[in-house]
């Protein structure tokens, strides 16, 4: 997408993320509870089309701490659509898979 002239914004509280994994473009830290950043990333860039990569995934600690994953994968994307929908920013790709498949048996994963 870069090379194709498409500007990126990366916004991540770096909680689990790692800023020098980030190659190129902009970053913003922050967090999808802060409103108030998502409407002034909204105003300053013209963003069309939404990523999103934020969901917590490990399935034993939403066992543990079920009010902290549905704020964080529902109310903060939540948020995020809000403010998408205020800027009219109307492509959202949503990425949720990370713990759905378990351990796998050997790494690469093979067909089977």
């Amino acid at each position: 997408m870069f090379e194709e002239g498409y500007q990126t914004i990366a916004l991540d509280n770096l909680l689990n993320g790692h800023k020098d994994l980030i190659k190129w473009g902009e970053f913003v830290l922050g967090d999808l509870k802060d409103i108030k950043l998502l409407n002034s990333v909204f105003k300053k860039y013209n963003i069309d089309t939404v990523v999103h990569l934020a969901a917590l995934t490990s399935v034993n600690e939403s066992v543990q701490f079920p009010a902290k994953y549905y704020k964080n994968n529902f109310q903060y994307t939540l948020n995020l659509l809000n403010v998408m929908e205020k800027f009219n920013a109307g492509k959202f790709i949503f990425f949720s898979t990370a713990s759905v498949y378990g351990e796998p048996d050997s790494i690469p994963i093979s067909k089977k």
